[in-house]
């Protein structure tokens, strides 16, 4: 039986009362610094105030990972993550169907995945292509910065064998904790919106449900 651990309240503040490898891996998409509306906040920091904000998180994901930290960014914003926080090895989300956000007319259809440590426990190859109709958005669940299901689902795959526990200090609305219940891993997940935080509660609680929901039987 797989454990869900769900936390309201600041990463950074939540991550530091964590035991050094405590987790298997890190799966997550923090905020872009994009000017984004998430209700409570905008991400709109100063440009030094952001990274070095980042740079934190990512120092905590690194302390309490025992395994692979994944952390999907911007593509226009490769360069400043190289920067400020550190190369680390890139894999690309492809996104064929993307309208992008066009810079000199050249729009963008992927996404970097920043592996920062860690071996995958499957081989696969390094750009990851993963049907999400024609946004982000499978299902709207009132997010402006919602992962894919698919592509959620798809990392937890790739990175962590079953029964491993995953942490995603940016839980928003909960598609890598559904992923982890889908496919068989424990979760932790943080979360500083009590709004998002009541959406992912009430997603995984259904992910949870359907699995032991009694099979239908058609004659």
């Amino acid at each position: 039986m797989t454990t869900i651990d769900l936390r309201l309240g600041d990463c950074l503040e939540v991550m530091r009362t964590l035991p050094a490898g405590s987790v298997d891996a890190v799966i997550t998409d923090p905020p872009y610094n994009a000017g984004l509306n998430y209700g409570t906040y905008r991400d709109d920091l100063p440009l030094m105030e952001y990274w070095t904000w980042l740079q934190d998180v990512v120092n905590e994901c690194l302390r309490v990972a025992s395994g692979m930290v994944i952390v999907k960014h911007s593509a226009l914003k490769i360069i400043d993550w190289g920067r400020f926080i550190g190369k680390g090895r890139m894999v690309v989300w492809y996104k064929p169907w993307s309208s992008g956000f066009p810079v000199n007319g050249f729009a963008t259809h992927f996404e970097p995945l920043w592996v920062l440590q860690g071996k995958s426990a499957r081989w696969s190859k390094d750009v990851l292509v993963c049907s999400a109709g024609n946004s982000n958005h499978e299902d709207s669940f009132n997010h402006p910065a919602q992962m894919p299901g698919t592509l959620a689902k798809m990392l937890v795959d790739i990175c962590t064998k079953e029964m491993a526990r995953i942490l995603d200090p940016f839980m928003g609305s909960g598609t890598t904790g559904v992923a982890c219940v889908q496919t068989g891993r424990n979760f932790i997940g943080i979360e500083i919106n009590p709004a998002y935080f009541a959406i992912a509660e009430k997603r995984i609680r259904a992910a949870q449900a359907q699995l032991v929901m009694p099979l239908e039987v058609v004659a």
